[in-house]
């Protein structure tokens, strides 16, 4: 992933900063609620709707990819 791409904090970052005060209503408790409030207008309608659905944090990430949306976790 390289230039153009957006930037999503790994979801080890996300659980660990979760234990911090006012994280979780700013991020979301769950992963996958981050990634729809930061991609937001990049998903469609059923994008969203699979992510939600899935429990597992890697496999909404693919998803992500699969919509065709790149994303990193290195912070330039």
């Amino acid at each position: 992933m390289g230039e153009g791409a957006i930037y999503l904090m790994h979801p080890n970052l996300h659980a660990q900063l979760s234990c911090v005060r006012g994280f979780n209503q700013m991020n979301g408790e769950r992963y996958q609620t981050y990634i729809i409030m930061n991609l937001g207008d990049n998903l469609s309608e059923e994008v969203t709707a699979q992510i939600i659905a899935t429990r597992d944090d890697e496999e909404a990430l693919k998803i992500v990819s699969n919509a065709g949306i790149q994303y990193t976790h290195e912070w330039d």
